[in-house]
């Protein structure tokens, strides 16, 4: 058994300081219980909470509404601005969140009043989405096979309690690295929406034009070409190699599938689920194509779109497309990306949406000159790049909130008061 550190005692939680306690929930808060009459006009104007008002293990609250509808009222708890809520049913047990202000919330959540002389609010939802909890809660779940935790589970759930100085220290700690990830989530929404704006007039307006013709798309500028995308990419079909042949996979060539979706619209497709051989492609009508293939997502989630950053294949659901000279394949990205709707309008199908190869033979674009089409996809090219700085920005910031809730929660670390 390692020494225990100077300072600290070891507890059936691990080693944790001195001078801390370890609580049963039930010591230091409650569970609010009560349905609210749902004839009583006082609720009409209160603000209503449900899980889907909640991000997941950040607590973050998103918008709400006020009730108004007295149908809307039948079923719900009253919290007010002490209450800290929590929700009980599964998939909801990483989910948290402390308002600050009077409202009623869904009948699947639970509204936890504090012993304030003991316990802040601010602590107690930090502990609420600390990950020791949700595996707890979610054990319990599992154990009795109903989705949900009762009041008996979270009353018995024991936890490290420091005093109320250091509590609100460890809580302004986690709420400051918590505002810098929503101030960083803002810079992402803003140049996301800087980015649509111009898309919208980089690809219809071009850089510097003053003369314009009209097309069946509209106005573009007179110097801009409407052509068959085939005329000046060539167009290529995906295909499957046989599962059943061991030869054919687990090879070296990335194989861009429909598991890959998530990482399509993101510009390039690096890496991929799925590996198939050189065999395999010799051996069906798989195509292993070049770096710098535009590819389009035709069927389930379509107009999803990406740039190959290797050599690689694809599967029979994509459309592939090898620029020409004439044609640049970010600017053709890009532009593809402007037609998402385009591409979910036309696609056909009960179960899986499709998007038939009659459509991309006869699909036409807008071609400025290849020095214009550079200078526009070098533009938005920048706006992304800035995107993805501060998506990794955000990332950096909540993988530092997970560390601190690790080591302050437990006091691993010790904050001067």
């Amino acid at each position: 058994m390692s020494e225990v550190r100077e300072g600290y005692k070891m507890t059936e939680l691990g080693e944790i300081p001195s001078e801390w306690e370890i609580v049963q929930f039930k010591e230091c808060c409650s569970i609010v219980s009560g349905l609210v009459d749902p004839n009583n006009e006082i609720y009409r104007e209160y603000p209503h909470i449900g899980n889907a008002n909640i991000e997941k293990e950040s607590g973050k609250l998103l918008e709400y509404s006020l009730v108004k509808d007295e149908n809307l009222i039948s079923g719900k708890f009253l919290f007010n601005e002490n209450h800290v809520l929590y929700g009980k049913i599964n998939p909801h047990f990483a989910k948290a969140t402390y308002p600050r202000f009077k409202g009623l919330c869904s009948a699947d959540m639970y509204p936890i009043d504090v012993n304030n002389e003991i316990l802040t609010p601010e602590y107690l939802l930090y502990s609420i989405l600390d990950k020791r909890f949700t595996k707890a809660m979610t054990a319990n779940s599992a154990r009795t096979g109903i989705p949900k935790v009762n009041k008996q589970e979270i009353d018995s759930f024991k936890f490290v309690l420091p005093s109320i100085q250091e509590q609100q220290k460890i809580a302004s700690i986690l709420s400051t690295v918590d505002n810098q990830i929503d101030e960083t989530e803002q810079l992402i929404v803003i140049t996301k929406e800087l980015k649509k704006g111009l898309m919208q007039k980089l690809l219809t307006k071009g850089i510097g034009h003053t003369e314009f013709k009209q097309t069946e798309l509209g106005e573009i500028p007179e110097q801009w070409e409407y052509i068959l995308l085939d005329t000046v990419a060539e167009r290529k079909s995906g295909h499957t190699p046989d599962k059943k042949v061991n030869s054919y996979w687990n090879g070296n060539i990335p194989w861009i599938s429909l598991k890959d979706t998530y990482r399509l619209d993101n510009r390039y497709v690096e890496e991929t689920t799925d590996y198939t051989t050189i065999e395999g492609i010799n051996n069906s009508s798989a195509v292993l194509l070049p770096i710098n293939t535009v590819i389009i997502l035709r069927d389930a989630t379509v107009g999803k779109i990406g740039i190959m950053r290797h050599e690689m294949a694809t599967s029979q659901h994509f459309i592939n497309y090898i620029c020409g000279e004439k044609l640049n394949p970010i600017f053709l990205y890009y532009y593809l990306l402007s037609k998402k709707k385009l591409f979910q309008r036309i696609a056909i199908g009960s179960t899986i949406k499709t998007i038939g190869l009659p459509f991309f033979k006869k699909f036409k674009i807008t071609l400025p000159s290849i020095q214009e089409q550079e200078k526009i996809a070098q533009t938005l090219s920048t706006v992304d790049d800035q995107i993805d700085t501060y998506e990794q920005e955000k990332e950096k910031y909540e993988e530092l909130k997970k560390g601190l809730m690790q080591q302050l929660l437990t006091g691993q670390i010790r904050l001067k008061i």
